[in-house]
């Protein structure tokens, strides 16, 4: 599977894709307290050590600092790292930025024990495809504590996107991020049959009445039920906990498997 696109949207258009993070620092400090909840709901209490994978401009790691907690943010884009900084610093939080690649995250984070590895919001899982996700999850149980937990959080469903997909008779899916001054437009392929999630976000700027437009990233996904993420996991150190589909409400996911998003928690095997 290509990653060509990684190094394109998150690396060359790092400034475009730090410009739609900004937008959603106004929901930070809700997120980081479901994700505070659910790590406390597993044992991971304040002054563990834990791991963001593809952190971007550090919205979770800094609200996981402010929190009591020992966070470290890795992130293979170095202008994303250095907005983390900014950004962290700017809320007095202390936390430690490593720009590198997740595919060689036990090279990268030589040396250091986490007590929790985190993925939020679909990032790195299912970017490269399922031998080298197979391999990363090998890699996390080389840099984390006995009976750490692993957490996979809001990743697109194969299931959901496939029904979706299906009911719009397979035509590409089209949704609206309304966020302030910016206008970001989705549009989300998913063949029959196939795995992976091709998706373009436009960006435009509102000017008075008209729309300018600022860029476009693409990105590729292999999709994956929660059965096939459990497999993978399995097959390094990780044993599936627990699977959500909602953090808010903790609903389960054996509850509406149709969903669009889910949130699995995995504990580190022996």
């Amino acid at each position: 599977m290509s990653s060509e696109w990684v190094e394109a949207t998150y690396v060359k258009n790092a400034s475009l894709f730090i410009e739609v993070l900004r937008r959603f620092w106004s929901v930070a400090k809700e997120e980081s307290k479901l994700l505070v909840r659910l790590l406390r709901m597993y044992g991971v209490d304040q002054g563990a050590r834990v791991l963001e994978v593809g952190c971007g401009d550090g919205r979770i790691t800094t609200m996981l600092s402010l929190a009591g907690y020992q966070a470290t943010g890795l992130d293979i884009s170095p202008k994303l790292i250095e907005e983390a900084q900014r950004n962290s610093s700017r809320y007095g939080a202390m936390v430690e930025y490593v720009v590198g690649d997740a595919r060689r995250i036990d090279e990268v984070l030589e040396g250091y024990r986490f007590d929790a590895v985190v993925f939020y919001w679909g990032s790195v899982i299912g970017y490269y495809g399922t031998s080298t996700d197979e391999d990363i999850f090998r890699r996390c149980c080389r840099i984390t504590s006995e009976n750490a937990k692993l957490l996979i959080l809001r990743q697109p469903s194969k299931y959901g996107m496939q029904m979706l997909s299906f009911l719009n008779g397979y035509r590409p899916i089209h949704d609206v991020l309304d966020l302030d001054e910016l206008l970001v437009i989705q549009k989300y392929e998913v063949v029959p049959g196939d795995p992976i999630m091709n998706s373009t976000w436009f960006i435009y700027k509102r000017k008075g009445k008209q729309l300018e437009l600022l860029g476009e990233l693409c990105m590729k996904m292999h999709l994956y039920t929660p059965e096939e993420l459990a497999m993978l996991a399995k097959r390094s150190c990780w044993r599936l906990l627990e699977v959500f589909i909602d953090l808010s409400t903790l609903r389960m996911y054996s509850e509406k498997p149709l969903t669009l998003t889910f949130s699995a928690v995995f504990e580190k095997q022996r």
